[in-house]
């Protein structure tokens, strides 16, 4: 395993959306949650990771984007109309921001207000996807000879994985990362651990990018497509976690009392959410 990810631009901005998430875990009411949701800081808040996307620059960079919103449209609360992705709609809400409707329904749900699963279907379904954005977009700046910009889309990926994250053992607070070992804590027999390999892949994505920048044009078309290759394993690694808590999800709700039963049917609807729009594809 390489050593630990060092960012080297400005991702303060990410950190203290996750830092936020945590606030809404502990928050007592849905309207404290959707007012640290809703938020802007410095230009930026959760839900605009998910409202301020457009459909011509997600299309062209985030293939695993596109596949979910195909697996949304086509599903039972998708219209699946035949017309372009523009009318396409999931809950009776606009496609495009899928992230901010599940987030939403999660925070105004009529079953009541859920501090800790509201913060991990932001975590899960905002940060998560938000995340694999940068990750192709580094690959689409190492492409287009746009890496000497001031905007690092490998250090804000990192950024988005592990938040203020110092601990290499941590399995609590609000980061990607700890959620990661949270859902591996769950399983026996791991050899190799999921965040083991997201430092690995970050590092030498890093590496990569930073070459970007002084290759001539053939040998960014190259050095892209490796790169390319390299994020479609990491968000492969990043899938991990999600089939982890669908699986827990599904063997925890057998033989428990009805309260405690409908509790976990909720996580089971996030991560179902999640997890069966890619096996339905």
């Amino acid at each position: 395993m390489g050593g630990a990810y060092k960012p080297a631009s400005n991702v303060e901005q990410i950190i203290n959306l996750t830092d936020k998430i945590a606030m809404i875990a502990n928050a007592e009411t849905a309207d404290v949650a959707r007012a640290y949701y809703t938020q802007f800081d410095d230009g930026i808040s959760l839900q605009s990771l998910s409202t301020r996307i457009q459909w011509e620059e997600i299309s062209k960079t985030n293939p695993l984007y596109v596949l979910y919103m195909y697996g949304y449209w086509n599903s039972h609360s998708g219209d699946n109309d035949g017309d372009g992705y523009s009318n396409k709609m999931f809950d009776d809400k606009p496609l495009l921001p899928f992230g901010d409707t599940i987030v939403m329904d999660e925070i105004e749900k009529q079953s009541g207000f859920d501090a800790e699963l509201s913060a991990e279907t932001i975590s899960v379904v905002i940060m998560w996807m938000a995340m694999t954005t940068e990750l192709y977009e580094a690959v689409a700046f190492c492409r287009d000879g746009t890496t000497n910009s001031d905007r690092n889309p490998v250090d804000n990926a990192a950024a988005f994985w592990f938040g203020s994250q110092t601990d290499p053992n941590m399995t609590t607070g609000s980061s990607l990362f700890a959620w990661a070992a949270r859902a591996q804590s769950e399983f026996t027999n791991v050899d190799i651990g999921v965040n083991e390999e997201m430092i690995d892949m970050l590092s030498s994505l890093q590496e990569s990018y930073a070459s970007c920048k002084t290759d001539t044009s053939d040998q960014r078309q190259d050095r892209a497509l490796m790169m390319k290759t390299d994020v479609d394993y990491t968000t492969q690694i990043m899938i991990v976690p999600l089939v982890q808590n669908f699986i827990r999800s599904l063997a925890s709700m057998s033989g428990m009392a009805n309260q405690a039963l409908d509790d976990r049917t909720n996580y089971l609807i996030l991560y179902s959410l999640m997890v069966l729009p890619l096996i339905s594809i």
